[in-house]
């Protein structure tokens, strides 16, 4: 974002909206620069005044006539003769948009009528027709940030604006403010089915008194603003969503949580596990995503005696293999009859190496890139043998439980420390991209 500070200015700041610059003078509001510069923040992230207004001949709500003012009744509908055809409310359609807001006339123009106690930020004197096309006396909210108040009393955003403004960050390309460490996970089941609801818990949160979800186009929500919602989702909808929540609270205001990754009616499984294998007789892990109440059935293309051998977990979403001897190349697959009542199957082409001085077999055994120390509460790090200058992408912390990524880091570069401390204990497999290649990497949190 391109902050400007000038000296004067035909206001005391301006913004795009949305946009990524706005400046603000330090002549015209020396008083309150820091509460400028929320007002326009807001607007950066498309935000109105609360006062805005709708009608085409004034800016303010005040001036507008019944069909294009908000007025303080919360309540009051949109009539038909207004092009009002979804049963609005007039709250919903006129000013702001926002009915957490009340509907208020242009602030600035009462000051000289001290209307805001400026020490209690309340109103202190109501001047004559200060009411709305219907007679009731506006009840501005004198803090808001977006008002056109004393600056000085603007100190808050209400719980609407706050989720239209993470609702255009997320939504605007013009923005990218993605982070990399999540404070929690959302629970709930990964694999849905069509036509069912489905319970969602967003993490704890330290005061977190609202709950903002965001679910995929044409699913249904109940609960919108608890920690736990149910969510159904339609007839039709296949192939992968992410399911956002961001709280609220006084203390950690929009605190980070990691996306939910559902998957919807999928029929294929992806087995994540090494691409290659030596043929030591050592036995090495692969993964599929895990559902509860499934037994799956994992089987190898290798015929009996060739040396390939599954050596645990059969049964379970996650298993083990071992190749001896002259063991041929071979495909891993695994498949279930539990899906949505949809037999689901996945398979992966797995290579065996012979060995033979300092081979791919070598690269496997002793890999350049790992992370460290191994297994680590709170931090990890990351190092190449032959290189000091390097990065991995799209670094995914895997729980072998569960076959969910706990973490999702973009980048990672050579010396960076990773924060592992808020995702839960276990073994995980770290699956990142360098050069263009997949690896993984397993790791054991405690």
């Amino acid at each position: 974002m391109n902050v400007h500070l000038v000296n004067d200015a035909p206001s005391s700041g301006a913004a795009n909206k949305p946009g990524r610059r706005l400046y603000i003078s330090k002549v015209k509001s020396p008083d309150a620069l820091w509460n400028t510069l929320a007002h326009e923040f807001g607007h950066n992230f498309n935000l109105h005044h609360t006062h805005r207004g709708s009608c085409i001949s004034s800016e303010n709500n005040e001036d507008c006539g019944n069909c294009e003012q908000e007025p303080v009744s919360r309540t009051m509908s949109q009539p038909i003769t207004c092009g009002n055809f979804n049963n609005s409310r007039k709250c919903e359609v006129n000013a702001d948009g926002f009915c957490d807001t009340p509907g208020e006339p242009n602030m600035n123009q009462y000051a000289n009528f001290n209307v805001v106690d400026t020490l209690s930020c309340s109103i202190k004197t109501i001047p004559s027709n200060f009411s709305d096309n219907w007679g009731v006396t506006w009840q501005p909210d004198v803090k808001n940030i977006m008002s056109y108040s004393w600056r000085r009393c603007r100190t808050k955003f209400s719980y609407s604006q706050v989720a239209a403004m993470y609702y255009e960050i997320q939504s605007n390309s013009k923005f990218s403010f993605k982070s990399t460490q999540a404070s929690g996970n959302i629970s709930g089941p990964t694999l849905l089915c069509p036509n069912q609801t489905y319970t969602f818990t967003a993490p704890n949160q330290l005061g977190a008194p609202y709950f903002l979800w965001q679910i995929p186009s044409g699913w249904n929500i109940a609960g919108q603003g608890n920690q736990t919602v149910q969510i159904t989702v339609p007839s039709w909808s296949p192939g992968d969503h992410y399911i956002y929540v961001n709280s609220f609270s006084n203390i950690y205001p929009g605190s980070s949580v990691a996306p939910l990754k559902v998957t919807f009616n999928n029929s294929q499984f992806t087995i994540t596990g090494p691409n290659e294998i030596a043929n030591d007789g050592v036995c090495r892990s692969f993964y599929t995503t895990n559902i509860a109440g499934l037994t799956y059935n994992w089987t190898t293309s290798a015929p009996n005696g060739s040396g390939i051998t599954i050596c645990g977990g059969q049964g379970t979403s996650s298993i083990s293999v071992k190749a001896s001897g002259s063991a041929p190349s071979f495909y891993l697959n695994v498949s279930t009859s539990g899906v949505c009542g949809i037999p689901a199957n996945g398979s992966k082409y797995i290579t065996v190496n012979t060995g033979g001085g300092g081979g791919p077999i070598a690269r496997i055994l002793e890999e350049d890139i790992f992370f460290y120390p191994n297994p680590s509460s709170k931090f990890l790090y990351v190092k190449d043998k032959n290189r000091a200058d390097f990065k991995i992408e799209n670094v995914y912390f895997i729980n072998i439980k569960t076959g969910i990524p706990d973490l999702i880091i973009d980048c990672v570069e050579a010396a960076e420390q990773i924060d592992i401390s808020k995702i839960r204990p276990g073994v995980y497999l770290i699956q990142y991209d360098v050069e263009g290649k997949v690896k993984t990497y397993k790791i054991i949190k405690q």
